[in-house]
């Protein structure tokens, strides 16, 4: 009688320890799911200001000070949400529908975010909602809210207008960066 109650105990233990390990695996496949490769603030990200700025006509935007520009703490769109990066169109492929991004609302002439490449900003740019009556200015996305026809629901295009002398978007360290980790489109 003895052996058998001795059994029973080594058995309810092996139980107790199958459960344990089984739910510690399962615990930590789901925390693996959700942890990215990179942390905010690396790589190339797109920041909105803390305080709404919007697009005013006749200022040059390449030369204002955009270290002076207080950025949200989170990015609207972090480095690992880039799957591809088309240079030829600056055409940006998502893991996730577009509309998933918060520009926030916006004004008649635009919303200002700033492009980072781990945390220093690059260049500025303007979201553009689609039912403005005035015309994009300088760098600009269009709205992500609305489907364009010529672009997947999973890509967004940065714009930039034909006046500007010299394109930003071509800065030689963010597109370095984007090679070296895969993300530019063959």
């Amino acid at each position: 009688m003895k052996n058998i109650s001795t059994s029973l105990y080594q058995l309810k233990v092996t139980y107790k320890q199958i459960m344990l390990l089984t739910l510690t695996f399962v615990v930590c496949s789901c925390s693996k799911e959700k942890s990215s490769k990179t942390s905010i603030g690396q790589g190339f990200e797109i920041y909105m200001p803390k305080r709404d700025l919007h697009a005013s006509y006749g200022v040059d935007y390449s030369k204002i000070k955009l270290d002076a520009i207080e950025l949200q703490e989170t990015p609207i769109l972090k480095y690992d949400d880039i799957q591809k990066y088309d240079t030829a169109t600056h055409t940006i492929t998502l893991p996730f529908l577009k509309n998933k991004l918060y520009f926030r609302s916006t004004s008649v002439y635009g919303n200002m975010f700033v492009v980072t490449l781990d945390k220093k900003p690059i260049y500025c740019g303007f979201h553009w909602p689609s039912i403005s009556s005035a015309i994009p200015i300088y760098v600009f996305i269009q709205d992500v809210n609305f489907p364009s026809p010529d672009l997947l629901d999973t890509q967004i295009r940065i714009g930039l207008m034909s006046t500007i002398d010299k394109d930003p978007r071509k800065n030689e360290k963010l597109i370095a960066r984007l090679k070296l980790d895969k993300k530019i489109l063959k």
